[in-house]
């Protein structure tokens, strides 16, 4: 009879811990179109650039952004032949503060070059960035703190 009295306990306390440490989604998490990093300051920015790896010209791509390793409504962006900027947003008095954000940059075209960065400008100094290139695709990430 003990033993199940002992096995009853750690299930629940088990249940109790996990559900203690389940992540989710920031309020209000989202992604919005952007003139660059200049103009965004307090803000979290992603880079997003893909080239025709024989002409150097500008193609269309997409990214796809999670927090924490989870989709969240609007996470995926389609944009055209440019380099382009997506600032990420939150609800009023939210943060993503304590968070991993993630992008994949991908290109239509296996071979093209692609160009994948995030700043946080959030903070005067110093600022936190990461960046990263690869063909066909590109991940980075950024821990924010």
């Amino acid at each position: 009879m003990g033993n199940k009295k002992v096995l009853a306990t750690l299930a629940i306390g088990a249940t109790v811990v996990l559900s203690g440490c389940a992540q989710t989604i920031v309020p209000g998490l989202g992604l919005e179109k952007a003139s660059g990093f200049e103009d965004n300051r307090d803000s979290l920015v992603i880079e997003a650039a893909v080239k025709d790896a024989k002409t150097g010209e500008l193609k269309p791509g997409n990214i796809t952004v999670t927090q924490d390793q989870m989709d969240f409504d609007g996470n995926r962006k389609d944009f055209g032949p440019e380099e382009s900027y997506f600032k990420v947003v939150t609800d009023e008095g939210e943060s993503v503060s304590g968070h991993l954000i993630r992008v994949v940059v991908q290109a239509n075209d296996p071979e093209a070059e692609v160009l994948c960065a995030i700043k946080d400008i959030t903070k005067e100094e110093p600022t936190h960035a990461t960046e990263s290139e690869g063909e066909g695709s590109a991940t980075c990430q950024i821990d924010v703190s």
